[in-house]
Formats: structure tokens, C-alpha cells, sequence
């Protein structure tokens, strides 16, 4: 059997190594906010679908934070709305941290299996 060859690993390539590893760790806790975000417009999207269909008279409950408050129609509809903004401009900042992260990991990806190969 023969050796397999030895690889020097400079301390720039150690960095890149603990820069991909770190990297990769954050794009996937930001798909896990990601994912919890795009739930929470989903739910947010059908409360103002709700809040259309109902009479703007009516009095609804809305979770704010940790406590239940009581808004009119179409309070409660502008409310939800605005949450919804809120989330789909959350959705999209996450969106683009992962795409950044992932443009990075590539270049780290294709340096990294240039000195070391795929092994």
C-alpha cells in the first residue's frame, strides 16, 4: 500500500478552514430563522385574508407579544398588515445573508479542494 501524500497546512489554509466552518454553522442557523419567518408570514398572510372576509365592526383578539388585545376591524387588519410587511422584509434581508454566505463558501470550497482535493 502505498502512503498517501502529505499536505503542509499553512496558517492562512487553517483560517480558511475555521472561516468555512464558521460560515457554514451561520448559514444554517439562518435557514432555521428563515424558515420560521417564512411560517410566520404564511400565518400572517391568512389572518389578512381572515380579517378581509369579517365584518370591520367586529371586534378580533390579536396576540401582541405575550398578551391578547382587543382591535376593531380594521385596526386589527392595518395591524397584521404592517406585521406582514415586516416579516416579508425580514424573509427577504435572510435571504440575501444566505446568499452572500453561500458565494463565500464557494469561493472557500474551491480554494480549499484546489490545495487539499476532495479527500
Amino acid at each position: 500500500m502505498s502512503q498517501p501524500a502529505t499536505v503542509n497546512v499553512t496558517w492562512e489554509d487553517q483560517q480558511s478552514i475555521n472561516t468555512f466552518g464558521r460560515l457554514n454553522s451561520r448559514k444554517r442557523e439562518l435557514e432555521e430563522q428563515l424558515k420560521e419567518k417564512k411560517s410566520e408570514f404564511e400565518n400572517l398572510d391568512e389572518a389578512n385574508d381572515e380579517l378581509a372576509l369579517a365584518d370591520e365592526d367586529d371586534d378580533f383578539r390579536l396576540l401582541v407579544g405575550e398578551v391578547f388585545v382587543t382591535l376593531k376591524g380594521d385596526k386589527a387588519q392595518a395591524y397584521v398588515e404592517a406585521q406582514k410587511d415586516t416579516a416579508e422584509k425580514e424573509v427577504s434581508s435572510l435571504e440575501e445573508e444566505i446568499a452572500k454566505i453561500v458565494e463565500t463558501l464557494t469561493k472557500l470550497k474551491v480554494q480549499l479542494y484546489g490545495k487539499f482535493g476532495k479527500e
